[in-house]
């Protein structure tokens, strides 16, 4: 009986043991290179509010490592805390994933000189911002125009304006809507069609969330979505 007790107990603790072991699924390595003093913040998105999950404080050595437990991939951001600086490239956007992820980047061009890797849903959003650049520089040129037509009283470019803002709109939606369908194996395809078509007719989320896997529709932006398109129909 002594003997089966002990045997329990030295299970019990191998059974705790383990588990502490897997408390994490993300660990976050990287760099900043030139970056000597300040700190670091890791945030994401709650509910509108941009929280703070954990800082690094940089005191000479600008290498860091940071482990977490992540429910679903998400997107987070490494902000940067520079003294004595009023420098506005201090946020990167991170899609993390479980796994280990790496950041490598500069403190002179923070944003412009990160390279993310691990991440296959981050490659992903990297492509997918490139499409969101494209798109906004194009509807942002077409308003400029807009403006100045307005000014000069011109209705003939205003309508021609208006036609093809329409044409860019439903172009637009059809790309995001293919690329959402297209990676329905990963948490982006929720996200873009989140962030960027949630108005789109019906059809074209259903089409999406066709193509969603079991695993990405039980992550929170698969949830996310499966409720904006449940909200969508009634």
């Amino acid at each position: 009986m002594r003997k089966t007790l002990l045997a329990l107990a030295t299970l019990a603790t191998l059974i705790a043991c383990n588990k502490n072991d897997e408390t994490h699924n993300l660990t976050l390595t990287g760099n900043v290179e030139g970056f000597k003093q300040g700190k670091l913040y890791l945030q994401k998105i709650v509910d509108t509010t941009l929280v703070t999950i954990d800082s690094v404080i940089v005191d000479g050595d600008s290498k860091f490592e940071r482990k977490f437990n992540i429910e679903s991939p998400e997107l987070y951001f490494l902000n940067i805390e520079r003294h004595n600086s009023n420098n506005l490239d201090n946020m990167l956007a991170i899609f993390v994933e479980p796994g280990v992820i790496n950041i490598n980047t500069t403190l002179q061009n923070y944003y412009s000189n990160a390279k993310v890797t691990g991440s296959k849903n981050h490659d992903l959003f990297v492509e997918y911002r490139k499409l969101a650049e494209k798109y906004n520089f194009e509807t942002n040129s077409i308003i400029a125009q807009k403006l100045l037509a307005s000014k000069e009283n011109n209705p003939k470019k205003l309508d021609s304006l208006n036609n093809r803002a329409e044409k860019i709109t439903m172009m637009k939606y059809l790309v995001y809507t293919n690329f959402a369908k297209n990676h329905g194996d990963k948490e982006i395809a929720p996200y873009v069609a989140l962030a960027e078509i949630q108005d789109i007719n019906t059809k074209y989320l259903d089409t999406i969330a066709k193509a969603l896997t079991p695993e990405v529709i039980k992550s929170k932006y698969g949830k996310d979505f499966t409720q904006l398109l449940e909200s969508r129909k009634k």
